[in-house]
């Protein structure tokens, strides 16, 4: 356990709200071992959705950490205030916030390893 699973825990409850369905609800009792998510189309903004995924990615090694959620809260909450949160029907430019999110992450445990 720890704070990985937390994370992990903030991915069910988002998708919950977002989708009004518990995300193993239709698959059975083997539903979150398999960890096959679905995710149905929604109208929310897409910077949600990617939130949501971020926190439910399977491996806990990849999984961000509470202060990488918070980057790219931070992230998309000042390009809704600028204007260019690409909320317009297309992931635009936040949709690479994951993936700068971890590639800093990866930097660090590189730097811990060599010190």
């Amino acid at each position: 356990m720890g704070p990985k699973v937390d994370i992990w825990a903030l991915g069910l409850i988002l998708y919950t709200l977002i989708y009004w369905k518990h995300p193993f609800q239709d698959e059975g009792k083997l539903g979150i071992v398999n960890a096959k998510l679905s995710y149905p189309k929604t109208n929310y903004p897409p910077a949600l959705e990617e939130i949501m995924r971020f926190c439910l990615v399977v491996d806990p090694e990849k999984r961000p950490n509470a202060e990488e959620l918070v980057d790219l809260i931070k992230h998309h909450l000042k390009a809704l205030k600028s204007g260019k949160s690409g909320d317009k029907g297309g992931h635009g430019a936040t949709s690479q916030a994951p993936r700068r999110a971890a590639q800093q992450k990866a930097r660090r445990q590189e730097e811990e390893e060599v010190a």
